[in-house]
C-alpha cells in the first residue's frame, strides 16, 4: 500500500465519535430530512432496483409536515448569485416557464432533462428562431403582500427577464436570445432568438437561470433579500439564518394531479440548518430527521443501527476539479501555465483509489468537464477508447508525473496553497471534504506540496476564491449541476464575463471558443452532441482544468412518506416542482 493510502486509511471518519454523538440526541431537532430531494426518497442508479415505491396508481394523501436540512444561504435574490443553494432555495416559491420532466419512480435516461411546461402551459415554435409561450390561465401570485393573488401576466415575465439579464451572473446562459415581448392581452411570451441554438427549452427550463419573482416585491423591498414571493407551490414564512427556513403550501397553486387533488400534497416544508454532520446523523439515527446523506464509511453501521431505513444511491451530476490561479493563464505565470505540470497534477491523482476510499461498494465514474451524471450520451469516458490519446493523461502514474515535472524544470517538485471549502459541503457532498483531505497527500507523491487553505464557503471560498478567482495557487472545486452538456463548456472555456460564469482560472483559448461557438449554435440537438464529444477530448489533453471523480452517493430514509419522482435522476436543483411538490407524508408519521 503506497504511503499515501495508509495515511488517508487512518483518517478516515471516526464512526465511534458519529455514533456516540447519536446515542446523546435525545434533545434534538423535531422533526426533519425527508422531503427536501425527491432523489433522497428512493434514490438509485439506472439498472439497480430502488426502495419500494408508491405504484403508480396509488392515490397521494393529502396534509402532513415535510421536515428537512438545508444550509444557510449567501443570499436569497434568485436573480444575483449564482451560489446553487439559492436556486434550490427559490424551488419553493417561485416558478419558471419551464420545468424538466418528473415520473414517480423512475425516471428513463432519455427523458433526463427533458423539458416541459410549468408556468407556460403550451410552447409553440412557428418559425425557428421564434417561440411562444402561453401563460397558465390559472397561474396566481401568492396571495400576501404586495401582489395578493393577483393573475401573473406576460408583462411580469418581461420585467423578470430585464431584471435577469441586468443581474445575474448567468445572464449569458440566455445570451441567443434577441428579443422578449409579451403579446397585448399579457397572456403570451414571444422570445426571438439570434441564431440557431438547439438547447434553447433547456435553457428556458434550467435551475440557474430565469425564476419568476412578483414585480411589486422588487418595486417595494428593492430586491428579493428580505422576502420571497412567486407563483410556486410554497409560500415563504421565514429564513433563519443557522436556525430554519419554513414554507406553507400555497392553496391556490394552479397545478393538478391526473385525480384533480391540487398540488402540492404537503401542508408545508420545514428545513432545519444543521452544519455538524455528527449532529446531523445522530439525528437521523435518533429518527429526529426523515433522510440523511451518508458517507460510505458508514454505511455498515447505519445499516446495523437503522435496518428499516432505506439506502439509497446516486450518481449525481457534478464535475469536481481542481483549478488555478487566474494568473496562471492571463499572466503565464509558471507553474501552472505549463502544460506538462498540468498533466503531471492529473497523473498524480489516483482517482480509482479515492472512489474506493468515498465509495467503497459502487465506486463511480472519472469525470471529464463533464460528468457520468450528466448521461451517457453526453459524456465521454476519459478511460473510453473515443477519448483517445488525451486519456493518457488521467491514468494514475507517479512516475511519469514525476517525469513531466522534471520536463518543466521542476525535477524537485514545488510548493503552493491549496484552497478549499470547509463548510456547506461537508454535509451535502459528503466525498468533498475527504477528497480535499486526501488530495495533499497524492500531491506529496510527486513532490508538489501543498499548504492546505480551508475556507468558509460563505465568507471567504464562494465570494473570493471560486466566484472571483482572488486566489494564489491551486483550488479544489464542483461545478454546478447544469442542465445541458453545452452549459458546461461554455461556462468553462469561454472569456470571462462573456459566457465563461465559471472560468475562474480565465482560461483563454480563441480556437476553443470557435469550436465552442460552432457546436452550439445548431439546432441539430445530435450534431451538437457529436461537436461537444470532440471538445471534452480536446479539453482533456490541456488540461485547463483537472478533473477530479465522481462517486456513487448515498443517503439513508425512514419509509415515511411516497410520491417521489425520478428516483434515478437526474440530478436537480428544482426541488419545489421537480420533487417536493408531488411528495406525500403517511398519516400518523
Amino acid at each position: 500500500m503506497a504511503r499515501f493510502w495508509q495515511d488517508a486509511a487512518r483518517k478516515k471518519v471516526s464512526r465511534r465519535r458519529v455514533l456516540k454523538g447519536a446515542a446523546l440526541s435525545a434533545a434534538g431537532i423535531a422533526g426533519a430530512a425527508a422531503f427536501a430531494c425527491a432523489g433522497d426518497e428512493e434514490g438509485g442508479t439506472p439498472g439497480v432496483p430502488p426502495s419500494p415505491t408508491p405504484s403508480e396508481e396509488q392515490e397521494p394523501v393529502i396534509g402532513g409536515m415535510g421536515n428537512g436540512t438545508m444550509a444557510d444561504l449567501y443570499n436569497m435574490d434568485p436573480h444575483k448569485p449564482i451560489a446553487f443553494l439559492t436556486h434550490v432555495f427559490g424551488s419553493w416559491t417561485y416558478n419558471r416557464l419551464m420545468r424538466f420532466a418528473t415520473q414517480r419512480g423512475i425516471l428513463p435516461d432519455e427523458l433526463w432533462y427533458e423539458p416541459v411546461p410549468e408556468l407556460a402551459q403550451k410552447i409553440e415554435n412557428p418559425e425557428p428562431l421564434t417561440f411562444i409561450f402561453t401563460l397558465h390561465p390559472e397561474a396566481r401570485w401568492h396571495d400576501i403582500d404586495p401582489v395578493f393573488g393577483r393573475e401573473v401576466t406576460a408583462e411580469d415575465v418581461i420585467y423578470n427577464y430585464e431584471r435577469f439579464r441586468n443581474l445575474s451572473p448567468n445572464k449569458d446562459d440566455w445570451a441567443m436570445v434577441d428579443s422578449v415581448t409579451a403579446s397585448p392581452d399579457t397572456k403570451q411570451i414571444t422570445i426571438k432568438l439570434k441564431h440557431p441554438y438547439g438547447l434553447f427549452l433547456k435553457r428556458v427550463a434550467s435551475f440557474n437561470d430565469l425564476w419568476l419573482v412578483a414585480p411589486e416585491l422588487i418595486e417595494k423591498d428593492g430586491d428579493a433579500e428580505k422576502r420571497a414571493v412567486g407563483s410556486g407551490p410554497f409560500i415563504f414564512e421565514h429564513y433563519r439564518r443557522s436556525v430554519d427556513f419554513l414554507w406553507r403550501k400555497n392553496p391556490d397553486y394552479f397545478e393538478k394531479d391526473k385525480w384533480g387533488n391540487r398540488l402540492p400534497y404537503l401542508d408545508g416544508l420545514h428545513l432545519y440548518v444543521i452544519p455538524d454532520p455528527n449532529t446531523v446523523m445522530s439525528q437521523f439515527l435518533a429518527k429526529k430527521l426523515d433522510a440523511t446523506y451518508v458517507q460510505a464509511a458508514l454505511l455498515n453501521d447505519i445499516r446495523a443501527q437503522a435496518p428499516e431505513a432505506r439506502i439509497n444511491k446516486n450518481l449525481r451530476n457534478l464535475t469536481s476539479f481542481l483549478y488555478f490561479e487566474p494568473a496562471s493563464y492571463t499572466e503565464n505565470k509558471p507553474p501552472f501555465n505549463d502544460i506538462r505540470v498540468r498533466r503531471a497534477i492529473s497523473m498524480a491523482i489516483d482517482r480509482d483509489g479515492l472512489l474506493k476510499l468515498i465509495s467503497p461498494e459502487e465506486g463511480g465514474e472519472w469525470p471529464n468537464i463533464i460528468s457520468a451524471g450528466m448521461g451517457r450520451k453526453w459524456w465521454v469516458d476519459p478511460k473510453s477508447e473515443e477519448m483517445g490519446e488525451p486519456g493518457k493523461w488521467y491514468r494514475y502514474d507517479p512516475a511519469e508525473a514525476k517525469a513531466l515535472l522534471k520536463a518543466a524544470g521542476y525535477e524537485d517538485g514545488f510548493e503552493c496553497r491549496f484552497h478549499y471549502s470547509s463548510t456547506v459541503y461537508t454535509n451535502i457532498i459528503t466525498y468533498y471534504p475527504v477528497v480535499a483531505e486526501a488530495l495533499p497527500g497524492l500531491m506529496r507523491e510527486v513532490d508538489i506540496r501543498l499548504t492546505s487553505v480551508p475556507e468558509d464557503y460563505i465568507g471567504q471560498y464562494f465570494p473570493q476564491t471560486y466566484s472571483q478567482g482572488n486566489f494564489d495557487g491551486m483550488a479544489w472545486g464542483l461545478l454546478t449541476v447544469l442542465p445541458d452538456a453545452a452549459g458546461y463548456i461554455e461556462m468553462s472555456y469561454l472569456p470571462w464575463g462573456k459566457g465563461g460564469a465559471r472560468n475562474m482560472s480565465r482560461v483563454d483559448d480563441p480556437e476553443l471558443v470557435r469550436n465552442i461557438t460552432d457546436a452550439v449554435q445548431t439546432w441539430d440537438v445530435d450534431e451538437v452532441c457529436q461537436k461537444l464529444r470532440q471538445i471534452q477530448k480536446y479539453v482533456s489533453d490541456k488540461m485547463y482544468y483537472v478533473p477530479g471523480v465522481n462517486p456513487y452517493e448515498y443517503s439513508a430514509s425512514w419509509p415515511v412518506g411516497g410520491g417521489g419522482v425520478n428516483t434515478s435522476g437526474p440530478t436537480t436543483y428544482s426541488f419545489g416542482t421537480e420533487g417536493t411538490m408531488w411528495a406525500w407524508r403517511y398519516k400518523g408519521m
